[in-house]
């Protein structure tokens, strides 16, 4: 592991999803933004805005995403 994290807010990959998404008209939800998020070169953490982009998800199942 490395001495330093590398962290962005989940929220920061709604911006231009044009540039992900080419066509996409509904907002992305959660996991597609973690799955953006997963193409960043050195990403080691997100922050999620609690409770939004937690609800209805399990905690296991977005431990796995994440991983």
């Amino acid at each position: 592991m490395t001495r330093y994290q590398y962290a962005a807010r989940l929220n920061s990959f709604y911006a231009r999803p044009e540039l992900f998404w080419p066509g996409r008209v509904a907002e992305p939800d959660t996991y597609e933004l973690i799955e953006r998020a997963a193409t960043v070169d050195g990403l080691t953490a997100v922050d999620l805005n609690f409770p939004q982009q937690a609800e209805d998800i399990a905690s296991a199942e977005l431990r796995t995403r994440l991983d």
